[in-house]
């Protein structure tokens, strides 16, 4: 908890000297959370799951940061912390040049620290922001990545797009993330190759006031296969997402 506080300061710091920034509260519900090893004899299980979720992101003179905290409210009653931080040191801010070359707008050096439970997990990697049209913006990022508590280290690769469109006086948005990691570790202490996609097709309904994004309603699929890197333990389903943007 210590470091996730230190973490929030430091983002707040660095807000201070933002461009720009775009701050989120988010409310997810499903039925279908898997989890892990807890039945009588050891199995797996299901449950529903509350989530509660803040995201910040913002853009400075060097680069940027995203950073989020979910709280998931477990059936009985439960609660469990996870964040992330992602700051990118953007190379076409640092040279004050126009780095955009086909379908791709700029690089960064790009880092994650992944505040888990019982451990912070690090990665560190080279972020291709790319030129799509209609897509407010589209990441690739290729990272190493390393798990303290597991053996040696592995590559992970994270895309992450957003995509608003209109149909009529309808504003949507499909957004989300992918994440591809490989297998780390050895012997019986292993985490297998394991991918986490959660795209999510949102209304937004405030647009019929004279607002944009101030409350949005859609679904959320969540799709984690080999989750937290355990073999053949698989995530799939969909999730009521209401979001509000300021």
């Amino acid at each position: 908890m210590k470091q996730i506080i230190a973490i929030i300061a430091m983002g707040s710091q660095l807000l201070l000297a933002a461009d720009w920034s775009s701050t989120k509260v988010e409310y997810l519900y499903g039925t279908g959370y898997k989890i892990p090893f807890a039945g009588p004899n050891g199995e797996h299980l299901t449950e529903s799951q509350s989530v509660a979720s803040f995201t910040h992101a913002s853009g400075t003179f060097y680069g940027g940061q995203f950073y989020f905290f979910d709280a998931t409210i477990a059936k009985d009653k439960s609660v469990s912390i996870y964040g992330e931080w992602s700051p990118t040191l953007s190379l076409g801010k640092v040279l004050n040049r126009n780095l955009s070359m086909g379908p791709l707008r700029d690089y960064s050096l790009s880092g994650t620290l992944e505040f888990a439970p019982k451990n912070v997990n690090r990665l560190v990697g080279v972020g291709f922001d790319l030129n799509i049209p209609k897509f407010a913006f589209f990441t690739f990022t290729p990272y190493f990545r390393d798990d303290p508590s597991l053996s040696g280290g592995t590559w992970q690769v994270t895309t992450v797009w957003s995509l608003p469109f209109s149909f009529g006086p309808a504003n949507f948005q499909f957004d989300g993330f992918i994440d591809w990691a490989g297998k780390e570790g050895a012997d019986a202490n292993t985490s297998v190759m394991n991918i986490q996609a959660q795209p999510a097709l949102l209304f937004d309904l405030s647009s019929f006031v004279g607002k944009k994004e101030a409350l949005m309603v859609g679904t959320e699929f969540l799709y984690w296969k080999n989750k937290y890197g355990i073999q053949g333990l698989t995530e799939s389903q969909p999730q009521l997402c209401i979001r509000s943007v300021f």
